[in-house]
């Protein structure tokens, strides 16, 4: 994908996380096209795109809308999320092998690396590395049924579309969350684990209720 598809679906990917558009509104291409400045060929890209990630909803001869997130369902999913992963990483701290918190760490190493002077492509990659991250977790974790049940929130699209809206201060912070979740697992401390992963999941929703809409 070119750089300029790429920024045209970042800047759709953020405005939506940050509650720029309303719960089923439709975005229409040429009205955004000719706000951005470009064709209707990377907005029709991006659509599509968001529409794939589930951020937008496709319906048959009418276009492109907003899926129908409200803030109790940002709230139910967190704290599901909460005491699902918060047990998932006290397992992990109980059963990691040596290799599993090596790879925890060095995934982390690579998101320190990226998380200053901020672009769409980095914010991408930290995305996906974030989200590699808590996957990690949940194989060390070792419970398939956990797993199971823990996966789908982990991948709903407006937690993996968090970093979009995070300023590089809230980025930071959730890294150094990831440092104390390694430090626990290097320790095998259950019990540090399950607190620091309620933590790091609260303080983000709290930073990405601030940053909707504001």
């Amino acid at each position: 994908m070119s750089k300029a598809n790429e920024n045209i679906y970042a800047e759709l990917r953020r405005r939506i996380m940050a509650g720029r558009y309303d719960p089923g509104q439709q975005l229409k291409e040429e009205a955004l096209a000719s706000e951005l400045g470009v064709s209707r060929t990377p907005v029709r890209a991006a659509l599509r795109r968001l529409v794939a990630d589930g951020m937008l909803e496709a319906k048959a001869n009418r276009g492109a809308f907003v899926a129908q997130w409200t803030d109790r369902d940002i709230d139910e999913v967190i704290n599901l999320r909460c005491t699902l992963e918060s047990e998932a990483a006290s397992l992990a701290a109980k059963r990691a092998q040596a290799e599993q918190v090596k790879e925890l760490k060095n995934l982390n190493q690579r998101m320190h690396a990226l998380a200053r002077g901020l672009t769409s492509a980095k914010i991408a990659e930290l995305q996906r590395l974030n989200n590699s991250f808590h996957q990690r977790i949940l194989a060390a974790a070792g419970s398939p049924r956990l797993t199971a049940a823990t996966r789908a929130l982990i991948d709903w699209p407006l937690m993996v579309g968090s970093f979009y809206v995070f300023s590089e201060a809230d980025i930071r912070r959730s890294i150094q969350y990831h440092d104390d979740l390694v430090l626990a697992f290097e320790a095998n401390d259950s019990a540090m684990a399950r607190s620091v992963m309620e933590a790091h999941l609260r303080r983000s929703n709290l930073s990405y209720r601030k940053r909707r809409k504001a």
